[in-house]
């Protein structure tokens, strides 16, 4: 868990998605902060982080930590759907004119 906080904290975004995750559920000893999770996730989804951006759309989706906010749940969830596509290499799924 030293390894993941030491990267978070020296800005890599991975570590930041991962310890927002153990911030938001409360795991590894640490106690549940969604305040703090969604600093983490703001972070590392500023650097394109999917799994960032979906935690977010996720938070405001259900209102975990945040005020219930659909409409940028739903802006949350699509930016995350577009890291992965692109990531992929798949157009299939990729929204009409994106290949």
């Amino acid at each position: 868990m030293q390894y993941h906080q030491f990267n978070a904290n020296n800005g890599d975004p991975a570590a930041q998605a991962t310890m927002g995750h153990v911030h938001l559920r409360g795991l590894h000893g640490l106690p549940v902060d969604p305040a703090r999770a969604h600093q983490l996730f703001d972070r590392a989804a500023e650097q394109g982080n999917a799994a960032a951006l979906a935690y977010l759309g996720l938070m405001y989706d259900t209102g975990e930590g945040v005020p219930s906010n659909l409409t940028k749940a739903q802006e949350y969830y699509e930016k995350a759907a577009e890291k992965v596509v692109l990531r992929s290499g798949c157009c299939c799924v990729a929204p009409i004119g994106s290949c």
